[in-house]
């Protein structure tokens, strides 16, 4: 495996394959990477609560990154905070993408702590 390449490992699936949580390790860092069926917005909120709900998210970052072309966003959740970043804002469509997903994740996350 080249230097600096993820290793990762499946630790939750949601239904039908819908979701993954992956353990990955590079040689800089260690965090949850969410991958979702198609990157739907659903799927990814789903694995963030799944995330959360077995505390995954209060040892290490999770991350979901999605990418439109050269563009690249990503929604990152630790100890209840979420952080997003985007490579480029003027990639009005892939920005507003994110977002969408980000808020909906954020208006999830608010629900189960009230």
């Amino acid at each position: 495996m080249p230097k600096g390449m993820n290793r990762c490992w499946q630790v939750e699936v949601g239904p039908e394959e819908s979701w993954k949580i992956m353990l990955c390790r590079s040689n800089i860092s260690l965090h949850y990477e969410i991958v979702a069926k198609d990157n739907k917005k659903e799927y990814v909120v789903d694995a963030f609560i799944k995330a959360k709900q077995r505390g995954y998210t209060d040892e290490l970052t999770a991350i979901y990154t999605l990418q439109c072309g050269d563009w690249i966003g990503t929604i990152g959740m630790q100890y209840g905070h979420v952080i997003i970043i985007i490579s480029d804002y003027r990639e009005e469509g892939c920005t507003g993408r994110l977002m969408e997903i980000a808020n909906e994740v954020i208006r999830r996350m608010s629900s189960l702590d009230e």
